[in-house]
Order: structure tokens, then sequence, then C-alpha cells
């Protein structure tokens, strides 16, 4: 093996050869010990749909505290009663839901992370074709 023949294979050969994945720098990629290890590219899709509806309830938990916070200060310098009891109550609406959407979106976020760290679901599905006198049943189960 000549001192060029790193080069041409490109950084992941390099990267290769200082034993990243084990095995004889021989080796072609494409080969056996070039494919990624195990659960590399494996994306929990349901842990990402929660991760990101879970920072999108928290954004709005954030939209929502800065519009309550600017209806706090405009009923304070409302000019009327009736204005300043709107404003009041609007900003308490939004600060009900700002604390709802903020604690769901930090749930979904924690569930997604749990998924993550403990590698997501393993769905399963039994299939089991079962002969009977007249014929015979075919069952699938599964779990989620």
């Amino acid at each position: 093996m000549g001192t060029n023949e790193p080069a041409k294979h490109g950084l992941a050969h390099r990267v290769f050869a200082c034993g990243w994945r084990g095995g004889g720098v021989d080796e072609a990629p494409g080969s056996a010990a070039w494919r990624a290890p195990p659960g590399v590219g494996h994306t929990d899709k349901r842990a990402a749909t929660m991760f990101g509806g879970g920072m999108l309830a928290v954004g709005v938990a954030g939209g929502l505290y800065i519009a309550a916070s600017n209806n706090v200060d405009a009923a304070d310098r409302a000019k009327s009663l009736e204005d300043h009891d709107l404003l009041a109550n609007r900003a308490t609406t939004q600060r009900t839901i700002m604390y709802v959407a903020g604690g769901v979106g930090v749930a979904m976020m924690g569930v997604a992370i749990f998924r993550w760290s403990r590698g997501g679901s393993t769905s399963k599905a039994d299939v089991a074709l079962v002969p009977t006198s007249g014929g015979g049943s075919f069952y699938v189960t599964s779990r989620f």
C-alpha cells in the first residue's frame, strides 16, 4: 500500500484507517467493515414528532407570555374601567393558556428525550397462521 492510497478514498478512508471502525485499511469502501454501526441512521419518528410539537408548544407559550404582559401593561393604562377589565381578563386567559402550552411542550420534549435515550419503542408484530378443520385462521397482533 502506497502513501497516497488513503487519499484516493477521501476523508472516510482516513478516519477508517485511524481505527474508527476497526478492521484493516485494505478493505474497500462499501464492504461490511464500512457499514454504519447498528442504530445509526435509525430515527424514532414518534419521538422526533413529539419533540417538534413540544418545541412548537413552548414557542406558543413564549408568545402568549409576551401578549399577556402587553395586555397587563395596556390594562394599567386603560382610560375606562370596562377597557381595564377586558384587558385584565384577556391577560389572565392568556397566562392560563401559556402555562398549559408550556407544560405540554416541556412534557412532550421530555418524553421524546426519554424515548431517544432508551432507544425508542420496538414495535413488534406477531403473525400466525393456524390451521382449523374448516380451513384456517390468520392472526396479526401488535402493540403500541
